[in-house]
């Protein structure tokens, strides 16, 4: 099933054979399904590695939230302990760092 085509820009004829373009192609869709079917392969294997990563650094986010948590206290003592000796009185530094009187009075006189 060849076929005649008349080329206007060059004046010249060239024989077309429909089977051997067809069969060409469907071997370049062959080729370019393979390459996708790779590129996709690739992306998956990269969004479960970013999936491990983001659970990982969501662990160490929490363990770092309770981290801050449990030394929270400490270093509201530093805190209020600095402003002791700094010469603030007591009502200043409760005011100072938003807490209760009592709180402060309590830290001042554990750290005497």
């Amino acid at each position: 099933m060849k076929k005649l085509f008349e080329n206007p820009d060059r004046g010249f004829k060239m024989d077309f054979d429909h089977k051997s373009a067809m069969n060409e192609l469907e071997q370049k869709a062959r080729d370019i399904f393979r390459r996708l079917d790779k590129q996709i392969e690739i992306l998956e294997a990269i969004e479960s590695s970013v999936d491990s990563k983001l659970a990982a650094f969501e662990r160490l986010m929490q363990m770092s939230d309770s981290m801050n948590c449990s030394t929270g206290g400490v270093n509201r003592r530093i805190e209020v302990m600095a402003l002791s000796h700094k010469g603030l009185h007591l009502e200043e530094i409760a005011s100072v760092l938003g807490m209760q009187c009592g709180e402060v009075e309590l830290i001042l006189n554990l750290n005497l």
